[in-house]
């Protein structure tokens, strides 16, 4: 139970926002699968009490992508994620 009951899932690749801890872990277990099979390397994690991010460095078709997993955490719990990718 790390996730809110009002959890947000945002992604500039996802084209609504996705609603509820539920959808969010159905959703989360694709996603990880593909993060993996692109051999990604994390450059820089962030965090304190409030938030954490994740910097990754992926490859997609052949090119290097960076993109951030960033997480809100309000009461001890994670109330939202958002997946964005980062201009080189």
């Amino acid at each position: 139970d790390v996730l809110a009951d009002d959890f947000e899932y945002t992604s500039q690749w996802v084209l609504e926002t996705m609603h509820g801890a539920d959808t969010y872990l159905d959703y989360l277990q694709g996603k990880f699968k593909s993060i993996c099979s692109t051999d990604p390397t994390v450059l820089d994690v962030r965090s304190d009490e409030y938030y954490v991010e994740i910097e990754l460095e992926q490859m997609v078709d052949g090119s290097k992508n960076r993109v951030m997993l960033q997480f809100e955490i309000e009461d001890g719990k994670i109330s939202m994620e958002e997946f964005l990718g980062i201009e080189k």
